[in-house]
């Protein structure tokens, strides 16, 4: 499994799939290790990391349980 819309829209703006590991670990101050994790769900966000990526990456543009719903998205079709 994997936070598909997360992932989703770290790409949209034309970041590449093997970048998105470095973002998340920039945002929130972890290794890339660590953000791979998070991001293949093999360990959970918490909600202030959830409020900080979202704030921080997204403007808050999106809702959080859009960005880190494990089920790909009407909105992505």
């Amino acid at each position: 499994m994997m936070v598909k819309n997360l992932v989703a829209e770290l790409i949209r703006p034309g970041h590449k799939p093997d970048q998105t590991a470095k973002i998340i670990a920039d945002v929130l101050g972890c290794t890339e290790k660590t953000a791979r994790n998070k991001l293949n769900e093999i360990s959970a966000f918490t909600v202030p990391e959830a409020l900080k990526i979202n704030e921080q990456i997204f403007k808050n543009e999106f809702e959080i349980r859009y960005l880190f719903d494990t089920r790909v998205s009407d909105k992505l079709a």
